[in-house]
């Protein structure tokens, strides 16, 4: 079936395909699906926002922030032509806020960004944990894990595999900024593997080997992390007593076998807190936590600390400190 023939519906399948070869890196694809001849009357359609926002998001990755900026602004304005301004059909301030910020220009990104999180509700779970990812870049550094933590959670509970790679990835150096190294380790270590799954080749590869954020990388389709572009992320085996296992590894048990009360010891037992600090963070006696801990062994088939990383998913925030995010995450 020629595109021609496709009339205005050529946008989606091109939109489809020039994402997907832009996520994988394959530009030279990507860019052979803008040389399709598309009608004009597909811009007066939702077909031509899907196609607008692709063609930005490869903008974007190919170091050509001007015209993905435009991109994205065009669909803002179409969409309010029609007066249909819903975040749900075509995210475009969180594209706009990324590729803002990969232009320095951060007030525009906050406001942008703050504008999408007051437009969607908790249930959207793929728009709220992208947005909140975006929203950690325009954050102080030591805010960002928690706003990188709840998005991932987000993200992992949607299924949005790809994003999810990117926000642990920004987990990681994030955490690896503020010296949390075993943080740090495992949440890169996480990244990788969703990003393996996926096949986004050109994060896997930066994860690999690069000491780059991926919101620094514009390979990766994200805007800058400020102040984290050249921070060395770890990529070696995860340290004893980690933070979460790799998202999508085989778990011998779901969380939701535990208690709340036994979620939070394992939690924090994972990311490798002692029993007096597990006590202490929770209010409870260490003996109260040394009886949690064995029955969260027994129930997830473990004999020691360390095996917890392996059968844990991202799970809730454990206490107030750490779950905080900007008022505007809420």
């Amino acid at each position: 079936m020629s595109p021609e023939s496709w009339g205005v519906l050529v946008g989606i399948p091109l939109a489809t395909r020039l994402r997907a070869a832009t996520l994988m890196g394959r530009f030279e694809e990507a860019a052979e699906c803008l040389r399709v001849p598309v009608p004009q009357a597909m811009f007066d359609t939702p077909f031509g926002l899907c196609y607008l926002r692709a063609r930005g998001q490869y903008h974007l990755a190919t170091g050509n922030a001007e015209s993905a900026l435009v991109a994205f602004q065009l669909c803002g304005e179409l969409l309010a032509r029609w007066q249909i301004d819903l975040p749900t059909l075509v995210p475009w301030r969180t594209d706009a806020a990324r590729t803002c910020l990969r232009l320095g220009r951060q007030k525009l990104a906050s406001r942008l960004i703050g504008e999408q999180l007051d437009r969607i509700g908790p249930r959207h779970k793929r728009l709220r944990g992208a947005a909140l990812r975006t929203l950690a870049a325009t954050t102080d550094t030591t805010r960002r894990p928690p706003v990188l933590w709840e998005a991932a959670q987000l993200l992992q509970e949607c299924g949005d595999q790809v994003e999810l790679a990117h926000a642990l990835t920004d987990l990681g150096v994030a955490h690896r900024v503020l010296g949390n190294h075993r943080h740090a380790e495992l949440a890169v270590r996480s990244a990788r593997t969703v990003a393996e799954q996926c096949r986004v080749e050109l994060l896997r590869r930066s994860l690999n080997g690069t000491a780059e954020s991926v919101l620094a990388d514009p390979a990766t389709m994200a805007a800058p992390l400020p102040g984290i572009a050249t921070t060395r992320v770890l990529t070696g085996p995860p340290a004893a007593g980690t933070l979460a296992a790799p998202v999508g590894a085989e778990v011998a048990a779901p969380m939701s076998e535990l208690s709340a009360a036994e979620q939070r010891v394992a939690t924090l037992a994972a990311q490798g807190h002692t029993n007096r600090e597990i006590a202490s963070k929770l209010f409870l006696t260490v003996s109260t936590v040394e009886q949690h801990l064995t029955r969260i062994y027994r129930k997830l088939k473990v004999t020691r600390r360390r095996e917890l990383s392996g059968r844990l998913r991202w799970g809730p925030a454990v206490s107030r400190a750490e779950s905080t995010v900007p008022a505007r995450a809420q």
